[in-house]
Order: C-alpha cells, then structure tokens, then sequence
C-alpha cells in the first residue's frame, strides 16, 4: 500500500470520517488527486462514502479499513449535519495546528477516553487536547453556536480544577468572528466557581488562561 493512502486511513481511522478538501489539507496535495486515491480506495474495500446532505463529499473507513487500520469497529461518527460541522471545523483546527508545530493532538474521542482513565475522572472532557511548540498543554473548545450561560458556567467550574490540577495550561474557546464578542462578555460576566459542594470567586489567574479566540486564524503563526 502506497505511504499516502496508509495516511488516509489512519486518519480516518483516529477521526471517524473527514472530507475529501480536509484530507487534501491533510496530505497537502490537490482535491482531484486525492479524491483519485479514494475512490481506488474504495475500489478496493478500504474506504466507504458517508450520506451527508447540506455537506460536502464526506469518507469513512469500511469494515475492512477499519480492521486495518485497528481501530474501533463501532465508531461511524454523529448523525446530525451540526455535530457533523463541529466535527469537521475541529479536523481543520487539527491540520492549521500541526502544519504549525503543535503536537500531541488527541481528539474527542481520544480525550474521552483519557478523561475516563484518569482517577478522578476528568469532570470536563475537552473537544481536543494538543501540545504548543513552546511545550504547554492546550484544551480546545470548538463553539459554532453559543450556549446557555449555565453551561459555560458548568465549563469553567470544570476547567478550573483542571487548571489548578495542571493536567492543562490554558482553555481556548475557538468561534466563528461575530461570536468573539458575544462569547467573551458572556464568560467576562462568570464571576465565581462551584466545585466540591462550595462556592469560590474566580481567581484571575484561572480567568487569564481562558481566553476567547477566531475560529478562522487560529492558531497564529
């Protein structure tokens, strides 16, 4: 098997599934021509095509890639076209960051599991964890829409054990720009935590390592 079809798979394999303009981003080569490579791929049994209406071509591994490529048999991603785009928007943050120097990515599905092994349980599993080239531990929140105020309150209250606990060094919300504003007023205005059954205010050193930031630019060269 050619060394970039073996990246294809193992990158659908740790994502679940990806776009053909996405996994170009990945192999940093043309659409046309990776797009060529999967249909032999698919051809060939490795790789199946993913329904997606309102989204664009979408790829999985079938049975056979995903006994290849050794990953878990059950996982063929979200259903819905809005998990569906948080999950991709989150593909995209991965290649900007590693086409920078960051390393260490774990994913959703990664951190899931890294937060279920750890005693005690992580309380908040972030969207992806990676590595800075200056060597800090970053979490990741992709925020396509905003939510309550309850949850981002529930965030911060997790995200400051995990801060105090140093299993991270900072928290970086990444949103479309119209919500950078919006966003950054919302977690200004939480001014206290909740954990362990008492009420602490927010000390400013938690507050300065979370921090709002474009979804489009990040991460900066």
């Amino acid at each position: 098997m050619r060394e970039q079809d073996a990246q294809l798979l193992q990158f659908l394999g740790e994502e679940g599934y990806s776009s053909t303009d996405l996994l170009s981003l990945w192999l940093q080569h043309q659409p046309a021509t990776v797009r060529r490579r999967l249909k032999q791929l698919e051809e060939q049994g490795y790789v199946q095509r993913r329904n997606a209406s309102g989204l664009s071509e979408l790829w999985q591994l079938s049975r056979h890639g995903r006994r290849l490529a050794e990953t878990s048999p059950s996982y063929l991603g979200p259903s819905s076209n809005l998990t569906s785009q948080h999950h991709l928007s989150l593909q995209e943050v991965r290649i900007r960051a590693r086409n920078l120097g960051y390393t260490a990515w774990l994913g959703e599905r990664s951190c899931r599991r890294l937060a279920q092994a750890a005693y005690p349980s992580w309380p908040k599993v972030p969207d992806a964890l990676c590595t800075t080239p200056q060597g800090l531990r970053l979490a990741l929140e992709i925020e396509l829409h905003r939510k309550s105020i309850w949850r981002y309150q529930e965030a911060i209250d997790h995200y400051a054990y995990l801060l105090h606990e140093q299993l991270i060094d900072s928290v970086h919300y990444l949103v479309p720009p119209h919500l950078i504003r919006n966003l950054t007023r919302l977690l200004d205005n939480i001014d206290s935590i909740h954990l362990f059954g008492q009420t602490w205010p927010l000390p400013a050193e938690v507050r300065c390592h979370i921090q709002v930031m474009n979804l489009n630019t990040w991460p900066l060269p």
